[in-house]
């Protein structure tokens, strides 16, 4: 499952119509074989996006509404009035029983407190009513455009499919990654020791990280949307990947971020994307054995700007270079239960930099708490 990206404040969706045509950036990529789910408050003010895969047999159609089930009950948490699905179906159609998922989606809201507002398919760029078989299929781009223009003239975007999503932060191994293991292993424990040994020196990977992270300050939008950061040097990442291993580097970074979220003004959202693109670049340039520290880092910030797809995929990549990393798996574990960002913030925010500074490693129930 995978929940929306940072929307402009702005944006309301007005039928059916334009809940299919907002679907790509909502979740940032293209949707293929999918049921997506949309929730609204009951002027219409986006609340949460979420996907599964289409079921294929009896089994995944009952997953599929357990999961729209949970969901709606998180989404009603937050002020939620209306849901609508979007299905996706696969291009062969095979073993996917359309009036089987239509009919449980609808079972699923009536166990709810939300109004159902419509499912509905979009196949080769058609989009068509399932409650309503009788009415015209109509072309998503016509139909779709004033919904389209909102978020391309907010400067959003998406990517043609989740490979390609996945692709900026995971795949093949780069030069600067094998640069960077070779840094690593040059240097050895003594260098890795005195990365985070004093305060002054946690403090100065701290700032180096989050000055090449924002380039600009986040709450200024001056000029950012023409910058672009090159990579930075095997060195600099070698000792941030390093550094980012310990809380004491790695929250008080997450916390500025956080702090410096504009949260519902459209004017950011670029400085947010930008600010994730260049950590998932960090990822994508760490060698996959030791990305777990900084892809927790890219997965906690999606989580926060609500991107879970991008989210799930550096908690994946993290979680495979370590099992154990707690941040992967807090992540990985949210975006799975549909839960609402705002929880993370509200968590970073409840603590000062000062603590998160000088503070003990943590674990994910002293975090969360053991109820979370």
């Amino acid at each position: 499952m995978s929940i929306q990206p940072f929307e402009p404040a702005d944006l309301i969706l007005r039928g059916p119509t334009q809940v299919a045509a907002s679907v790509p950036y909502l979740l940032g990529f293209q949707p293929s074989d999918s049921v997506v789910v949309v929730f609204a408050t009951v002027r219409g003010r986006h609340i949460l996006t979420a996907r599964v895969d289409v079921p294929r047999d009896p089994e995944g159609t009952v997953a599929m509404y357990e999961s729209a089930l949970a969901i709606s009950e998180r989404a009603h948490e937050q002020q939620a009035a209306y849901v609508s699905f979007v299905i996706y179906p696969p291009d062969d159609g095979a073993g996917v029983r359309l009036p089987v998922v239509v009919e449980a989606l609808r079972q699923a809201v009536e166990r709810t407190h939300l109004s159902l507002d419509s499912i509905a398919t979009v196949q080769h760029g058609t989009w068509r009513d399932e409650l309503d078989r009788d009415a015209p299929a109509l072309l998503l781009d016509e139909v779709g455009l004033d919904a389209a223009a909102q978020w391309v003239a907010h400067g959003v975007t998406y990517e043609a499919s989740r490979e390609d999503l996945a692709a900026r932060i995971c795949g093949p191994e780069t030069d600067t990654s094998r640069a960077v293991r070779e840094v690593i292993e040059r240097n050895g424990d003594k260098w890795r020791r005195e990365l985070v040994k004093t305060a002054a020196s946690r403090r100065q990977m701290e700032d180096q990280i989050a000055a090449y992270v924002t380039v600009v300050n986040i709450n200024s939008c001056s000029e950012a949307r023409d910058h672009v950061s090159p990579v930075p040097s095997a060195e600099e990442i070698a000792a941030w990947v390093i550094a980012l291993a310990d809380n004491r580097v790695r929250e008080p970074l997450l916390w500025r971020l956080a702090d410096g979220f504009l949260e519902g003004e459209a004017s950011a959202i670029r400085l947010h994307q930008d600010a994730l693109a260049r950590l998932c670049a960090l990822v994508r340039n760490t060698p996959a054995e030791l990305a777990a520290p900084i892809a927790s880092c890219a997965a906690a910030y999606a989580w926060q700007l609500g991107d879970g797809a991008s989210a799930g995929i550096a908690a994946d990549h993290g979680l495979n270079a370590n099992p154990r990393n707690v941040l992967c798996g807090l992540v990985m574990s949210a975006v799975a239960a549909g839960v609402h960002p705002r929880v993370w913030l509200d968590m970073l925010r409840s603590m000062t930099l000062k603590q998160l500074r000088s503070g003990p490693r943590r674990s994910k129930s002293e975090l969360l708490g053991d109820s979370w």
